[in-house]
């Protein structure tokens, strides 16, 4: 069931299915037990800012865990590659420090042993 939150303007902002915000509302709520230090509110203002970089980092979830697609790493390196080039977009730190984190939430899982 869908939660009806500040996340659902994900839908219009960023085109995101419900299950996509979903997903998008438990990175955040992953990042904000880290201690970042940011609001949920401004990590949701800035994710629907940075409309294109949250759709790449839905599509680079879908692609490193889907088993159906093929060719994982290479996939997976060009949405890396677009995510630099987006991060290059933020026009203040705090913006930068929370695209950085979300990104950084997928890696997270590989990192453990």
């Amino acid at each position: 069931m869908a939660a009806n939150d500040s996340y659902c303007a994900l839908t219009i902002a960023a085109g995101l299915a419900w299950r996509d915000v979903v997903l998008v509302r438990s990175m955040c709520r992953f990042i904000r037990q880290t201690e970042l230090g940011f609001s949920e509110n401004h990590l949701i203002d800035t994710l629907a800012r940075h409309s294109a970089f949250t759709e790449a980092v839905v599509e680079q979830f879908h692609v490193k865990f889907d088993p159906r697609i093929d060719d994982h790493a290479r996939r997976v390196a060009e949405l890396d590659a677009r995510l630099a080039a987006l991060l290059e977009e933020t026009s203040t730190l705090d913006e930068d420090s929370i695209l950085r984190a979300v990104a950084c939430s997928l890696r997270a899982p590989a990192a453990m042993p």
